[in-house]
């Protein structure tokens, strides 16, 4: 509903329909549109710092109404013209209000020509500027925008703002920066590391599936649950695309080790989405074990496989199982709706306990 909104509201701005803000004419030049953006912002710019509150808005908001309307759908020359009249005004003789309301319209509106004069204030000595231009970069289409993310990452020299550019870059899901945060992992810092994990997680793909992997027993307790975690997202992103079998690979690899719980129940739902009948085995090992906790999340997963094959694998359980675990199963083979469950449902109804014979009649 509102990207509809917007693209109306851009519309009727480019009629020329809201009061007080002129129609580009279709036939002006490039240097006649930028002459015009370049007047309207050289009397706006001045109220964007104002002291009064009120004033501020107005000429902030005006201003967003021009880079909405510059910035709708076959408006190429207009976006680029207003984006030439903003570049030069992001820098110091300006006041910092409009600084970082000129900076906000460029993450809309913002494309490659705008990225070297953004990214140069990635080193601006007002943090409220570097974040904003993080922020617009983070934004910006286009490979020179996340070159220029990478290029600070390298030489940032603070914790706290090699996390922000990690951010940046994961939030871009820029495969090309994995080799740039995937050292991360291992540092020495625990803050970047956390980021490093969850960026690569966000990312996902071939690259970041190998760093995470590699980094699962080189790294600290507390970045290892994170690792873990984006690890199984990338898998959960392979199973989405499809690619089921590289998902199973790493779901089995979690599943298989001496993870967290949670890991491992996890990884097991991910087994049965991607292996369907195949999964029946993990999951019995499970119902028949020890570990009531695993146990009871197992059973949740119990219909997440589909199949006549797995029903009769899971009716044959019941006798294996304890009371308890065999009500619920039965339970569940009953929202199956699979005949082939229909014998040990049968044999379930002369059960010595009654909350198994209750739900084996219900299932019936």
């Amino acid at each position: 509903m509102r990207s509809t909104a917007l693209l109306c509201l851009a519309a009727l701005l480019a009629a020329g329909a809201v009061a007080g803000l002129p129609a580009v004419a279709a036939a002006a030049s490039a240097a006649e549109v930028k002459a015009d953006f370049a007047k309207e912002l050289d009397a706006l710019l001045p109220n964007m710092s104002s002291d009064d509150l009120n004033q501020r808005k107005a000429a902030q908001d005006r201003f967003s109404l021009m880079c909405l309307a510059a910035g709708r759908p076959g408006a190429e020359a207009e976006r680029a013209a207003l984006c030439a009249v903003i570049l030069p005004k992001l820098g110091p003789t300006t006041g910092e209000e409009g600084r970082v309301w000129l900076l906000r319209q460029l993450q809309y509106i913002g494309r490659a020509e705008s990225v070297t004069a953004v990214a140069a204030l990635l080193d601006d000595k007002t943090p409220r500027i570097r974040e904003c231009a993080r922020r617009a970069l983070q934004e910006i289409p286009g490979e020179e925008a996340a070159k220029a993310l990478r290029d600070a990452l390298a030489k940032a020299d603070t914790s706290e703002w090699r996390v922000a550019l990690v951010n940046a870059l994961a939030q871009r899901r820029d495969a090309a920066s994995v080799p740039a945060i995937a050292p991360l992992l291992t540092g020495t810092d625990e803050a970047c590391a956390l980021a490093a994990a969850a960026g690569l997680g966000k990312i996902g793909g071939p690259e970041a599936v190998r760093a995470l992997a590699a980094a699962t027993s080189k790294v600290t307790d507390q970045t290892r649950g994170v690792v873990l975690d984006s690890y199984l997202l990338c898998a959960d992103t392979y199973a989405a695309a499809g690619k089921k079998t590289d998902a199973a690979a790493i779901y089995h690899e979690v599943y298989g080790a001496k993870n967290p719980p949670r890991m491992r129940v996890a990884a097991l739902r991910g087994i049965c989405i991607t292996e369907g009948e195949k999964a029946v085995p993990a999951l019995a090992q499970v119902l028949m074990g020890q570990d009531e906790t695993m146990r009871r999340l197992a059973l949740a997963f119990v219909n997440e496989v589909p199949g006549a094959g797995a029903t009769r694998a899971f009716a044959g359980l019941l006798p294996k199982l304890d009371a308890p675990t065999q009500a619920t199963l039965l339970g569940l083979l009953a929202v199956r709706g699979d005949t082939a469950a229909r014998p040990a449902v049968l044999a379930a109804v002369k059960h010595q306990d009654e909350a198994v014979r209750v739900a084996a009649v219900a299932a019936l």
